[in-house]
């Protein structure tokens, strides 16, 4: 019996094509459900969420439903990001006089 542990990678870079998703953009893939051979994907870019229904068997992508982020989670991931940025080591830290 196949787990949601067990997904193919294939199946799901094949479904991230198939939604438009460029072989060079990054993207976070998560199985949310698993029933059978049937496997619900949620794919999460940058600007979008995109929703796929998937084969596992046949590796068929059956359905794709995408979505844009809204505009308060663009700006949230962006805080986020530039928080990162202000928080990490500066340059001028390491030249300080002794």
């Amino acid at each position: 019996m196949k787990t949601i542990n067990t997904v193919n990678t294939a199946v799901i870079a094949k479904a991230a094509a198939e939604a438009g998703i460029k072989e060079n953009e990054a993207y976070k893939a998560n199985v949310v459900s698993f029933d059978g051979s049937l496997a619900e994907i949620v794919i999460d870019t940058e600007w979008n969420t995109i929703t796929c229904y998937a084969d596992t068997e046949t590796g068929e992508v059956l359905g794709i439903m995408a979505e844009g982020k809204g505009r308060d989670e663009l700006f949230a991931e962006y805080r986020k990001a530039a928080a990162f940025k202000s928080a990490s080591v500066r340059k001028a830290d390491f030249n300080k006089a002794a």
